[in-house]
């Protein structure tokens, strides 16, 4: 198996885990509406940040893409 092969992940991989993180963001969402202003706040930007982990995971962006970049170019200077 190459290091590029190893790098990407199986749709239903990305999908079971993207799936995860967004379920949690809509749970800490929920739990936040009792809550006073500052814990409230808080708790949306965490659940964003899970969001934002979703989204990233799902598409397989960052830091994946950004690695294998280095590896392909350190490979051309060889």
């Amino acid at each position: 198996m190459t290091a590029e092969q190893n790098d990407n992940d199986c749709l239903g991989c990305r999908l079971a885990s993207a799936g995860g993180l967004y379920i949690a963001s809509v749970y800490i969402y929920r739990q936040s509406l009792g809550k006073t202003r500052l814990n409230r706040n808080g708790m949306i930007l965490i659940s964003t940040a899970f969001g934002l982990a979703g989204t990233v995971r799902l598409f397989n962006l960052y830091p994946k893409r950004k690695q294998q970049a280095r590896v392909n170019i350190r490979n051309d200077d060889s």
